[in-house]
């Protein structure tokens, strides 16, 4: 047996009805070196006396930490300050991993082991019915940076990751007191600014996406979460890798979100963003407002 340990981590919020499959879906792999790390971010249903149960029966180790609820990028952080694995993967309490997941990341991850330009692996997600998750993804292996594979390749959708735990740790998600939301996009791009991931067109990842879940409820979160959603539009608007009209999306919504933070003028929030493209942003914006108000005053 590879003498590699894998961190398998869950984050969940009152998934005691759902985190079986995840639990399930370990006891069968037919690679055994790994853990399995939950952080309850203030579940009030039965998760921990279940998660308690599992423990008894696994032959694997539990690591089960309860927080305040924080959202779930702050269990991430608090999942890595746990792992002691080398990979470290998380597997949404909503999802799970076919049988032969794990000898297959250590099958893919020996091949860029020692190459300290590759910050891990990646794969499709699908459902159970086989509908793919992440689309347009046609090459069977692709190792390039995530803005390439999005831009270059437009390869669309979530992807599941399997990253060096090593790296994950030194790039934590940002956190911002009374806000429980952060996109993960937001530390995947600015994992692609300094490496590339194997990018492997083969699905060991079932995910389903609830209807009250994270994804399906995002920009209601990005509102919640003001100061971060100013810091992710900020960010996006800088990158000169993604495309002129993504980043002028990107910088309607900075300009949306930017009166929040009223402490800044508004020069100062101007230098923080790109100055022609903002200005640009700023002029259409209120040549629309402008508009708007001629069409209901003459209605």
């Amino acid at each position: 047996m590879s003498s590699i340990k894998i961190s398998i981590f869950t984050p969940t919020y009152n998934r005691a009805f759902s985190i079986h499959r995840v639990f399930e879906s370990l006891q069968k792999q037919t690679y055994r070196n790994f853990e399995w790390i939950v952080v309850d971010d203030g579940s009030t249903d039965n998760t921990e006396t279940l998660i308690k149960e599992y423990k008894k029966n696994a032959d694997f180790d539990i690591i089960y930490y309860w927080q305040k609820n924080q959202g779930k990028h702050v269990a991430i952080n608090k999942g890595t300050s746990l792992a002691s694995g080398e990979l470290f993967s998380i597997v949404d309490s909503d999802d799970y991993i076919i049988s032969n997941a794990l000898e297959l990341f250590i099958y893919y991850y020996t091949k860029i082991k020692k190459d300290s330009t590759i910050a891990g692996l990646s794969f499709p997600i699908v459902t159970k019915s086989g509908e793919f998750l992440t689309k347009n993804f046609i090459q069977k292996e692709l190792i390039c940076n995530s803005f390439d594979l999005s831009y270059k390749f437009k390869v669309s959708g979530e992807m599941a990751k399997v990253m060096k735990l090593e790296i994950m740790r030194n790039f934590p998600f940002p956190q911002f007191t009374n806000e429980k939301f952060c996109p993960e996009s937001l530390i995947w791009k600015r994992i692609a600014l300094s490496y590339k991931l194997y990018f492997i067109n083969n699905p060991l990842y079932i995910g389903e996406y609830l209807e009250h879940g994270i994804s399906s409820n995002y920009w209601e979160n990005m509102k919640k979460s003001p100061q971060t959603a100013i810091l992710y539009f900020t960010e996006m608007s800088n990158y000169k890798k993604i495309p002129l009209k993504t980043r002028l999306f990107t910088l309607e919504n900075y300009w949306k979100f930017s009166n929040v933070n009223t402490s800044l003028s508004f020069f100062e929030k101007l230098k923080k963003v790109p100055f022609f493209l903002s200005i640009y942003v700023i002029i259409r914006f209120y040549f629309k407002s402008f508009s708007n108000k001629v069409k209901n005053n003459k209605s």
